[in-house]
């Protein structure tokens, strides 16, 4: 509830719907992905922060980002637990470890122009993004174990802006839908 400024969880046989309301105003919770361990995270647009819900105590806790111009806008989460997020603003992909409770920062090819957005990652443990802020838009793939960029791809279509991105296993794609009324498909390469 990105505009109410809540995080919500709907119970799929009572249809019985939680609420929890984001400790900071105009926070602007998006993009919520859930991690191994079944803690769902979320960016909070409006902020230079990433929250964590405890799905028990159905609390939030709020994590400020490195830098305080940051605008995080998707989050993906490794099979290794870590955070990864785009920021829209500062065009950087971050990493946050929950485990070490330490960032690292990258930035992105194209720098403060990427705005990047969609995010997805893969079976071997890589993030993929789009820079909508460069047109065409550009797909960019990251080795999250070298901490290298190792593709960047302009969309065909152009694209305007890629908004959501979802990996498939079984066929080692990533599926995005475009502004420009197109559907991709990114076979991703095996090594």
């Amino acid at each position: 509830m990105q505009n109410g400024n809540f995080v919500g969880r709907l119970n799929i046989t009572s249809r019985k719907v939680d609420l929890i309301a984001v400790p900071t105003n105009g926070a602007r919770p998006y993009g919520i992905r859930m991690a191994p361990d079944g803690r769902p995270w979320t960016v909070l647009l409006g902020t230079n922060k990433i929250a964590v819900v405890d799905p028990d105590k159905m609390t939030m806790h709020e994590i400020n980002l490195p830098a305080r111009g940051a605008r995080p806008r998707r989050l993906e989460i490794t099979g290794d637990g870590r955070i990864w997020y785009a920021d829209y603003r500062r065009g950087f992909l971050g990493l946050y470890d929950p485990a070490r409770k330490q960032f690292d920062e990258w930035a992105l090819p194209s720098g403060g122009d990427a705005q990047p957005y969609g995010m997805a990652s893969d079976k071997l443990g890589r993030v993929w993004l789009v820079e909508t802020g460069v047109s065409p838009n550009l797909f960019v793939g990251f080795d999250t174990a070298t901490k290298k960029f190792i593709s960047v791809t302009p969309i065909p279509s152009g694209a305007g802006s890629v908004r959501h991105m979802d990996y498939h296993a079984a066929s080692h794609t990533v599926w995005f839908g475009t502004d420009n009324d197109t559907l991709g498909r990114a076979i991703l390469p095996v090594d």
